[in-house]
């Protein structure tokens, strides 16, 4: 038992917090079954195997973590055989660990079996809908047909922690060069005089980030600097009423007035959501974005260290595509830009400065 105290005193995620979430939602017990809220859960787990695949024989990939509402003691973990390797050069947090499933339906009759056994009578149970597939969604159902099944996936967005770490990798990138406005990979070359949008992604052990930044192949003309100028306006704009418990509607309240009096608002578009282990995630600011979700935290007060991606983009029909985008913390004073510079027109071709 004192192992086992020792283990759950290292929980790296807010507890307290969990709990007080899934009373609110009336949830008695927690079913985690995506990748990045696993890995959350466990401390930075993924499954090595897995890193880049579901797909296994007949079946697929899937982690199942149970949770009860104010007991950690009682929670548990089941996936897959190749995940033993890993749990024995770090153990996992909770008291029972199994790491002998091959499929959806086989881990998830571990774990109800699991439930059964330790007296958990659940009359919700919360689980990642859009994560959970049909067979073993069928499984968890049936075991518990007097039971209510509903989504844990505000319970669990709302947990999770910002993005305090460095060192992100690569990711992608969405390229533009010209007045094309195509970013697609293509076989169009950047030729003398072209702009070029470069739109990129990081990922640090599975936290995201997204950061835009414009380039030349010469030097840009009054209009260029003037369209880019604007840009970053917008976003300088937008950043600077963030901070912690101001309303989630000051940053769209202040980029808002701004897009509509532009000579270019037909063209030109705004965006801020949330992100973290997944794109799109809390705070979500808006209802009219390319994600379809209402915008719950336009009316609630943002909160230390979650983090927005700022993003203005101008498709101009004659210069191209033209874009600024900023990662953006919220901490207790203002906030924080995760990759400041760069922001004006970057040289490059046969003219390009150091």
């Amino acid at each position: 038992m004192l192992d086992v105290d020792k283990r759950v005193s290292s929980i790296s995620f807010d507890m307290d917090r969990l709990d007080r979430l899934m009373d609110e939602a009336n949830i008695d017990v927690l079913l985690a079954t995506s990748k990045h809220n696993v890995q959350y859960l466990l401390g930075g787990h993924r499954a090595f195997f897995f890193e880049s695949m579901d797909a296994m024989g007949l079946s697929r990939y899937l982690p199942v973590l149970v949770y009860p509402k104010g007991a950690p003691f009682k929670a548990a973990y089941f996936g897959h055989r190749m995940e033993g390797y890993q749990k024995e050069i770090e153990p996992f947090w909770m008291s029972e660990v199994q790491t002998n499933s091959s499929g959806s339906v086989d881990v998830m009759e571990k774990a109800i079996g699991y439930i059964r056994r330790s007296g958990i009578r659940p009359r919700r149970i919360g689980a990642e809908l859009a994560f959970l597939p049909v067979d073993s969604g069928n499984a968890l159902r049936n075991a518990f047909s007097s039971s209510e099944l509903v989504d844990a996936l505000f319970v669990l967005e709302r947990l999770r922690r910002e993005e305090t770490s460095r060192g992100l990798i690569f990711d992608y990138c969405l390229i533009t060069a010209g007045s094309n406005l195509n970013r697609a990979p293509s076989d169009v070359k950047w030729e003398k005089g072209d702009i070029l949008s470069l739109d990129s992604g990081g990922n640090y052990q599975g936290y995201i980030g997204d950061l835009c930044r414009m380039a030349i192949h010469g030097e840009p003309d009054a209009e260029l600097e003037d369209l880019l100028g604007e840009i970053e306006q917008i976003q300088r704009t937008a950043m600077k009423p963030i901070k912690a418990g101001a309303p989630g509607s000051v940053i769209y309240g202040a980029a808002d007035p701004l897009v509509q009096k532009s000579k270019h608002h037909n063209h030109m578009h705004f965006l801020a959501h949330g992100m973290g282990l997944v794109s799109h995630e809390a705070p979500r600011l808006t209802a009219t974005g390319p994600v379809p979700y209402d915008a719950y935290d336009a009316s609630r007060p943002l909160e230390a260290g979650m983090v927005v991606s700022v993003e203005t983009t101008l498709q101009h029909p004659q210069r191209g595509f033209i874009k600024l985008e900023d990662t953006v913390v919220v901490t207790d004073k203002g906030f924080e830009i995760y990759g400041e510079g760069g922001r004006g027109w970057n040289r490059g071709g046969t003219v390009a400065r150091s």
